[in-house]
């Protein structure tokens, strides 16, 4: 197996949730591989750690079910050509965390194949693409042609005329692959996770997510970007963060999923940034800020749903119009 390029920066975020589900063990015969970041970015970090990691994940792709490995069937799929013994130190440094020992050998714990799964996915792995797409819809503001940038596992979302900006955000290996031909599972990756935002759910570690409403003057975008207002959730646990627009946060409202079906949109399918009023602030009415009380005006057709929305982003009232 080569070796395991890494972002040290990225590794640690991804794996702080991970870390901080792992229970500890007294059990010596375990290892003990810290309980800083640095020393999970250190599995991913060491070829041999990582190779051991994937040779187990892979043994379970293969069987189906956890499987148990013995010491020389797991050296001898790990490909390495590192000693016994040392082999034998790297194994323990992954004992009673991403690995456990059994009578008949060593077997994947679940906090190992969630990392198995961002080995295998390349999430690790350095990418120096870079590429622009046709984003497939017309600028809410301009009518340009709104393009894509894929840079490395960054995509941004922006209209060349104008400069407004409908998306930025990281995606996995898969995603950014398949965005050089068209923006299909980007969207629908940069959907999942802002509807999980939106929903009050961290897409990393699981944690309940505080949420702040800024005002243009407090929030961190540049003048282009015309958004009268920012909903911050934010995860106390794993440091994790969204700006979202006022639309996407109640883009799960029951009677808005109900007004954009009666219209002909599903918003489970649109890409957010087809959405006008969850890609712009066009229909967004700042009312009061202390305390805030915001409204958010959806319309198609000649009709009209407005709700207001105070800020807990609690919906006090629904009228249609």
């Amino acid at each position: 197996m080569g070796a395991v390029r890494a972002n040290r920066h990225q590794i640690v975020i991804l794996l702080r949730a991970v870390r901080r589900s792992m229970p500890s063990s007294d059990d010596e015969s375990q290892g003990d591989d810290g309980d800083s970041p640095a020393d999970a970015f250190a599995v991913v970090g060491n070829e041999t750690r990582a190779a051991i990691v994937r040779a187990l994940g892979d043994a379970r792709v293969e069987q189906g079910a956890p499987p148990v490995l013995s010491f020389s069937e797991l050296r001898s799929r790990t490909d390495t050509d590192v000693g016994s013994s040392r082999f034998n130190y790297h194994l323990k440094q992954l004992l009673g965390r991403y690995v456990e020992s059994v009578d008949d050998g060593y077997r994947m714990r679940a906090e190992g194949r969630r990392l198995y799964g961002m080995i295998r996915a390349g999430t690790f792995e350095e990418s120096d693409a870079v590429h622009d797409v046709e984003a497939g819809f017309a600028c809410h503001y301009c009518g340009a042609d709104v393009t894509a940038t894929i840079e490395r596992s960054m995509v941004s979302v922006e209209c060349p005329d104008c400069a407004y900006t409908y998306g930025y955000s990281g995606a996995p290996p898969g995603a950014v692959e398949e965005a050089s031909a068209d923006l299909e599972q980007v969207a629908e990756f940069y959907q999942h996770r802002h509807l999980a935002f939106a929903r009050g759910v961290c897409i990393t570690c699981g944690n309940d997510l505080d949420t702040e409403l800024l005002d243009a003057e407090t929030a961190p975008y540049a003048d282009a970007d015309r958004r009268e207002l920012s909903v911050y959730r934010s995860c106390a646990r794993c440091g994790d963060q969204r700006h979202l627009t006022l639309g996407t946060a109640l883009l799960l409202d029951p009677e808005v999923v109900s007004f954009c079906h009666e219209h002909g949109v599903d918003v489970f399918a649109t890409p957010l940034w087809e959405l006008a009023f969850a890609a712009t602030d066009r229909g967004v009415t700042i009312r009061s800020t202390d305390p805030w009380a915001v409204s958010l005006t959806i319309e198609f057709d000649g009709d009209a749903l407005t709700l207001h929305v105070d800020g807990d982003l609690n919906v006090v009232e629904r009228t249609r119009s």
